[in-house]
């Protein structure tokens, strides 16, 4: 069973994705902001992270960045749904080593999609 990372701020989003991803026999750690992701990663190196750009303390691109430094095996999709950061961040999360990016909002389908293809 392959571990995912929910890095995201918005409780709800955060529940939401988890009851997803859990239906789909994922098994599921949360983090509210990029600080608490970063220990969260360091401490179960999962295969999967799945982080907002937006989140506080530490933003999305700075925790990618520190996610890279421990490791460059984990498959990690950026996500965002604020307009001011568009498609230039998610570009940015690319080429700092986010595997995928996901502009919100995405349904479950599309979530699905994506994860299973890393999981593939």
């Amino acid at each position: 069973m392959l571990t995912v990372l929910i890095i995201e701020d918005e409780e709800q989003l955060r529940k939401t994705l988890r009851q997803i991803l859990e239906r789909a026999n994922y098994k599921v750690l949360e983090a509210a902001d990029g600080i608490e992701g970063v220990e969260m990663f360091k401490a179960h190196n999962p295969e999967i992270v799945l982080t907002d750009i937006d989140l506080p303390k530490q933003d999305g691109i700075q925790t990618l960045f520190k996610l890279r430094g421990e490791s460059s095996q984990s498959h990690v999709i950026a996500m965002t749904g604020v307009p001011e950061y568009g498609e230039k961040f998610l570009e940015v999360a690319k080429q700092l080593g986010a595997g995928t990016v996901l502009p919100k909002p995405f349904d479950s389908k599309r979530l699905l999609e994506v994860i299973r293809g890393l999981d593939a």
